[in-house]
């Protein structure tokens, strides 16, 4: 079983086990700028399988860094959610390969005091939750995001108005997923997503957790791919 680990700032960003070094799969990589990457997973392999000092898997400017990598088969769609409620949807096939030195491609153009923070591969059927610091969230269909050009604005994903925060994640989901929201201060909450009603693109979505003054929500896990990885390991 092979491993690639994916950091930012040296912190573990992603892992994936796959049984081979193959040219049917890739890693497609985002950054805060709003850049995006493709290379092939053949171009992390070494002549001793893994280089366990680490080897380079995006060329970073110096205030930029990576937001969330993901492994498909070079066919996905691709969705990149920003702080500020934007969100475009463009295809994979619409990413090259790149080598894995390469700074890689914009992705999407971001407005003043706007970032990108977070990237989802969705397919038909898939929602897209878009969740606040706050603990505010809107579930829409992935239907309502048409296919762009990649590069360009993006659609109004999320109306952020005050006193809801900023937008901190995006997750493709279906109606029997959990997800699970981590606050500052250390709360983890539990949310199904049965339940949750669908809502329009460009609105402001609900509450879906009460929350102290003082804290907000720093991360959303999708438990899914967790349950998987139990599966797996039994």
């Amino acid at each position: 079983m092979n491993l690639i680990h994916i950091t930012k700032d040296e912190r573990i960003t992603a892992v994936f086990a796959f049984k081979e070094f193959d040219e049917g799969h890739f890693l497609v990589m985002a950054t805060k700028k709003g850049k995006v990457k493709k290379s092939c997973v053949s171009e992390y392999q070494t002549t001793r399988g893994l280089c366990m000092q680490g080897t380079i898997g995006i060329a970073l400017e110096p205030d930029d860094r990576l937001i969330a990598v993901k492994m498909t088969d070079g066919h996905g769609h691709i969705i990149l959610g920003t702080k500020r409620g934007m969100a475009i949807h463009f295809s994979e096939e619409k990413i090259r390969p790149l080598s894995r030195r390469s700074q890689g491609v914009r992705g999407i153009s971001l407005g003043p005091d706007d970032e990108v923070v977070d990237m989802q591969i969705v397919s038909e059927g898939d929602s897209l939750l878009t969740v606040t610091e706050k603990g505010y969230g809107k579930l829409s269909a992935f239907s309502l995001y048409r296919l762009q050009h990649r590069g360009g604005k993006g659609l109004k994903n999320l109306q952020i108005k005050q006193g809801k925060g900023s937008v901190v994640g995006i997750k493709a989901v279906r109606a029997a997923d959990t997800i699970m929201l981590i606050t500052a201060l250390g709360t983890v909450i539990w949310v199904p997503m049965e339940g949750i009603r669908s809502l329009g693109r460009n609105t402001q979505g609900v509450k879906l957790v009460t929350l102290d003054n003082d804290d907000k929500v720093v991360g959303v896990a999708h438990l899914e791919d967790r349950a998987e990885a139990g599966d797996e390991e039994k």
